[in-house]
């Protein structure tokens, strides 16, 4: 049935990228990928040319994004769901971005090259004062990832023989990653050169420079993201310590300690048109020039926070305020704590297994999010049951293989549940107020756990005679 659902919530989110390419050609408004363009230029032989290029490009998205809808369907364990589930949004969304930015960087050569003016223009100063970016910076090689893709099978170092799976998963992360990181690279390398002073030699050194320190900071980030990735795999296998601080450290490391470096490279960046600034000069550019990718709006001439969208419906924040910036940051650190936390947290739930701990009072059981003292005492009645049956889970985890958290079990109330499907013996501990099933992955070893109750019961009855 999850399955079934996360399916079905790709079919939404492919329904919803339609939705957004149907916008990128906007007769009414006159906007070509958020590129405003003549009434009279959608005759033009190269706009024509260019509109066709779009339409081979949205039907393979189209078709391709139904097909590798369909894969999910196949998956049988909860963590490859949702792992799959994650990658599909994030590939395909990267993917239309894509095809936006760069249809909106082709439409802008175009009316360039055709010399359409449209609408007003602003008067924004341009930077002239260089004797601080006057230098170029020595880009980092593309074999600097050799290291990185050995460091990514860290995770086959564990012993661990049920979480080989998990390891082959992390490994497929890293190595994913090194890739993006190679396509991110190359993609700089190509990244058209930015106007700083209309002085080709000046502005090519100021480019080479800024590509440099983003290179840079790819290479860094990948080794960064390989590491933080095989620190989960060290808390699923449970060699990481505490898996409470665990998850502490997956969410700092996930989504707050890699805005540092950005911060700081954006910071520079700025710091370095303030400086820049300090001579000026006016120069008239169009506003098509602050949509990046007729996307992203920035610019710091305006003081409003939100501008009408050129794609779709709506408002689009400016990044370019104090207070888009605070959006855009709340944002990135919202969006990767959910979706590095909950992903994290879905894997480590597949691969641990609750455990019981024993003394000599209590039994103690622990799974990834919920833990239960039972006291001996407090125990009435040990039972056994061959299925769990009709249940409504208040707060916890249920898939086709285990249930784990609070549950409404029918005949017997309110509930704590630790159930691998699969076995055909579930312990049913009845306390006063609440119900505890319990069972290992196998038979065998459920019945282990029921004979050790059943013995240190019997040694506090004894205890409790003498």
């Amino acid at each position: 049935m999850v399955t079934w659902i996360m399916w079905g919530t790709l079919l939404v989110i492919w329904f919803s990228f339609l939705f957004i390419l149907s916008f990128l050609i906007d007769k009414r408004r006159r906007m070509l990928f958020g590129v405003t363009v003549p009434s009279d230029c959608m005759e033009d032989p190269e706009v024509l040319e260019f509109i066709n290029r779009y339409q081979k490009r949205k039907k393979r998205f189209t078709m391709l994004g139904l097909i590798f809808t369909f894969p999910i369907i196949y998956f049988d364990n909860f963590a490859w769901v949702y792992s799959y589930f994650n990658v599909y949004l994030v590939l395909f969304f990267v993917w239309l971005y894509w095809i936006i930015y760069q249809g909106n960087r082709q439409m802008k050569s175009i009316k360039s090259a055709q010399g359409w003016r449209v609408g007003e223009k602003q008067a924004v100063y341009v930077d002239t004062k260089l004797s601080k970016e006057d230098k170029s910076e020595k880009q980092p090689k593309l074999f600097w990832l050799i290291p990185a893709l050995f460091l990514s099978f860290e995770p086959l170092l564990s012993q661990h023989p049920l979480l080989q799976s998990a390891a082959w998963l992390m490994i497929g992360t890293s190595i994913f990653l090194c890739l993006l990181a190679v396509i991110v690279m190359i993609k700089l390398k190509r990244t058209s050169p930015k106007v700083y002073t209309g002085d080709t030699g000046t502005d090519q050194k100021i480019n080479d420079t800024w590509k440099a320190r983003w290179m840079t900071l790819t290479l860094i980030l990948t080794y960064y993201f390989i590491l933080f990735n095989n620190v989960i795999h060290r808390f699923i296998t449970g060699s990481g310590g505490d898996i409470g601080m665990g998850f502490t450290v997956v969410i700092i490391m996930g989504s707050v300690l890699p805005l540092v470096p950005l911060l700081i490279m954006h910071r520079m960046r700025v710091k370095m048109v303030e400086d820049l600034r300090q001579d000026r000069e006016l120069l008239e550019v169009d506003e098509d020039d602050y949509w990046i990718g007729g996307i992203i709006y920035y610019n710091p001439n305006v003081k409003k926070t939100f501008v009408s969208t050129r794609i779709g419906i709506g408002s689009s924040v400016n990044f370019g305020t104090t207070a888009g910036k605070w959006l855009l940051g709340g944002s990135v650190i919202l969006t990767l704590g959910l979706i590095l936390g909950s992903w994290a947290f879905v894997v480590a739930e597949e691969f641990v297994d609750p455990k019981i701990l024993w003394d000599e009072e209590a039994m103690y059981i622990q799974s990834l999010a919920y833990s239960d003292e039972i006291a001996y005492e407090s125990i009435q009645e040990v039972t056994t049951i061959e299925e769990l049956g009709n249940t409504t889970k208040t707060n916890g985890t249920a898939t086709a293989d285990y249930a784990r958290g609070s549950f409404n079990v029918r005949s017997y109330g309110k509930s704590r549940v630790y159930v691998f499907r699969e076995t055909p013996i579930i312990l049913v501990i009845h306390l006063e107020d609440l119900t505890v099933f319990y069972n290992e992955p196998t038979e065998e070893a459920t019945l282990a756990v029921l004979d050790e109750l059943h013995r240190r019961l019997e040694d506090r009855e004894d205890r409790g005679t003498e």
